[in-house]
C-alpha cells in the first residue's frame, strides 16, 4: 500500500514562516514529536533539525509520548532512586518506576559505573559454610547457583578454608579399575573428589585412557613391528606412534633396520617398479619401503609418452 507523503505532510519541503519559527519556540520543549508533525505538517527530522538551529532543547521533566525519542535528561532525584534501589529491583521495575525503558537505565547505571551484584543471603552463608569443606568445589557451585570465583571469594571472606581429604585405598582401587571405563566427572561423584582432584590423581598414577591390548593386537604387533614403521602400525592399530613403541619394548622388539645391500638393491629397483611390488620384494610395508626412499632421495622414472592412431582418427596415448 502506497501512502502519500505529501498529503500526511502538506507543508514538507516549504519554507519556514516567521510565525512557524515563533509556535515553535513556544511549543517545541513541551510537545512530543508526533504531535509537533501535526501541528506542522513536517516531519520529524525537519523539525528537529529547525529546532537544533535555533537551540531548542526539550524540557527534563517531560517524558517519552508517542514517537518521541529526543533523549530525557536525567534529573538529580532520578539519579538518587537508581542509587538507592538498584540492588533492590530489577531494571525494567526502576524504568517503570521512572518512567523510562529498561535499556536507558541499565545504559545509565553503566554510565555511572554501578554493578548489580547478587547479596548473599544468610541462608545462603550458612550452607556454604556447611558444604565447602564436605562436598566438592562443582557440586557446591551447582547448589548455590554461582560461578566457582565468586564462591571462592565468599568463602576467603568468611574465613572457610578446604581441608585437603587423604585418599583412601578403597577410591584409588576405584579409581584405577574404572577410570577407562567412566568419565572423570563419574568418577568424581562416586569417589566423592572435585574433577580436578581426579584428573590430577589419574595423571600422577600414570592412568592413559586407551583400550586395552588384546592378544590379536600384540600379535600384529610382533608380526609387523620388525619390518614395518612404528605409525603404519599406529595406523592400523588404531593407536598412538608413543603407544606402540612403549608395547613394542615392552615385549622386546626391536624394528629391523635397512642394510646396505637392501639399499643398494632398492637403489636399483624404486624408479622403474610399484611400490607395491617393492614392498612384496623387501617384505615390508609400502610406507616403509616409501619412507626409506625418501630419505635416500630415490624417484620414480617418468615413462615416456608415445601417441598411436585409433580406427577413429584421434590420438590416443601409450606408455612405453
Amino acid at each position: 500500500m502506497n501512502i502519500n507523503k505529501s498529503s500526511q505532510y502538506p507543508r514538507r519541503g516549504q519554507r519556514w514562516t516567521w510565525a512557524e519559527i515563533q509556535q515553535l519556540r513556544k511549543f517545541y520543549p513541551k510537545y512530543s514529536s508526533r504531535r509537533l508533525e501535526i501541528e506542522f505538517g513536517r516531519p520529524a527530522p525537519a523539525i528537529s533539525t529547525m529546532a537544533y538551529n535555533f537551540g531548542l532543547k526539550k524540557d527534563e521533566d517531560m517524558g517519552y509520548q508517542g514517537r518521541d525519542r529526543e533523549k530525557k535528561r536525567w534529573a538529580d532525584r532520578e539519579i538518587a532512586f537508581l542509587n538507592k534501589h538498584l540492588m533492590k529491583m530489577s531494571y525494567l521495575d526502576i524504568g517503570l518506576a521512572l518512567g523510562r525503558t529498561c535499556n536507558s537505565v541499565q545504559q545509565k547505571a553503566s554510565i555511572m559505573g554501578l554493578k548489580r551484584k547478587k547479596r548473599w543471603t544468610s541462608r545462603e552463608l550458612e550452607q556454604l559454610r556447611k558444604i565447602y569443606h564436605k562436598r566438592p568445589l562443582d557440586e557446591v557451585t551447582e547448589m548455590l547457583g554461582r560461578s566457582p570465583a565468586v564462591v571462592y571469594a565468599q568463602a576467603k571472606k568468611m574465613g572457610i578454608s578446604r581441608t585437603k581429604r587423604p585418599w583412601t585405598n578403597a577410591q584409588l582401587k576405584f579409581l584405577k579399575n574404572n577410570y577407562r571405563l567412566m568419565t572423570a566427572r563419574e568418577l568424581s561423584g562416586h569417589v566423592g573428589h572435585s574433577l580436578l582432584t581426579v584428573r590430577t590423581k589419574s595423571y600422577m598414577l600414570g592412568l592413559i585412557k586407551q583400550p586395552l591390548w588384546t592378544e590379536k593386537d600384540k600379535q600384529y604387533l610382533k608380526r609387523h613391528y620388525e619390518k614395518d614403521w612404528s605409525t603404519s602400525v599406529a595406523e592400523v592399530l588404531g593407536r598412538s606412534i608413543d603407544a606402540v613403541e612403549l608395547m613394542a619394548a615392552k615385549v622386546g622388539l626391536r624394528c629391523i633396520y635397512w642394510t646396505k645391500e637392501e639399499e643398494d638393491k632398492l637403489r636399483k629397483l624404486y624408479p622403474k617398479n610399484s611400490n607395491k611390488w617393492l614392498a612384496q620384494k623387501f617384505e615390508r610395508s609400502v610406507a616403509a619401503v616409501m619412507g626409506r626412499a625418501r630419505k635416500l632421495g630415490l624417484r620414480k622414472e617418468i615413462r615416456k609418452r608415445k601417441y598411436r592412431r585409433s580406427f577413429k582418427g584421434q590420438r590416443t596415448r601409450e606408455y612405453k
